[in-house]
């Protein structure tokens, strides 16, 4: 007889059932059994964070994606924008080929 693992969803779960109480790392509220919950990393895996239990915190749906993606007004302080700034930084990114912008056809005016 083989034991099936339990998925970390399923732990959650149980734990959640039998009371436990689990506040949201961003919000401090505590989570309620049905609530959707998201697994995210302190350290974001493309800044060099590791997969490790000891990375990871949970928070809500919605508190995990304004990390992630910025607020409405703005998307600094995002998990976004920092990761695109450090593949600035250490030149990951591709470079751009920059267009000439076509004149419009005025002429300087000469006195």
């Amino acid at each position: 007889m083989t034991r099936r693992r339990a998925t970390e969803g399923q732990v959650l779960k149980v734990l959640l059932g039998q009371g436990a109480v689990i506040p949201c790392f961003r919000c401090r509220t505590a989570f309620v059994v049905g609530e959707k919950i998201e697994r995210e990393h302190v350290l974001e895996l493309a800044l060099g964070g590791s997969d490790e239990p000891e990375n990871w915190r949970y928070s809500h749906l919605d508190c995990h994606k304004i990390i992630t993606n910025g607020s409405k007004a703005t998307s600094a302080g995002s998990s976004k924008h920092r990761i695109a700034k450090v593949r600035r930084l250490r030149g990951e990114n591709k470079p751009r080929i920059k267009r000439k912008i076509p004149s419009r056809g005025f002429e300087k005016r000469t006195k």
